[in-house]
């Protein structure tokens, strides 16, 4: 269900083909690699000094852009 999704897709809205009834499916790991983002962010800003994990620093734009506005709170 979720392969036709677009990067930036999160929640994907769908019908049963028989009864029509609406549903929504969310795409679990892209929320997850939201959240982790939040969290290494918060990390670094606490703990500026320490670094035991390593950091993937490649990410996806869209993704980046839902957490960047929390970062001026």
């Amino acid at each position: 269900m979720l392969n036709g999704c677009d990067n930036d897709e999160i929640v994907v809205s769908s019908k049963h083909p028989e009864t029509g009834q609406a549903y929504q499916i969310v795409n679990t790991q892209k929320l997850y690699n939201i959240f982790e983002g939040k969290a290494v962010v918060f990390e670094e800003m606490v703990y500026p000094d320490i670094s035991l994990m390593p950091i993937d620093f490649t990410y996806i734009k869209s993704f980046w852009e839902m957490i960047e506005p929390d970062l001026h709170r």
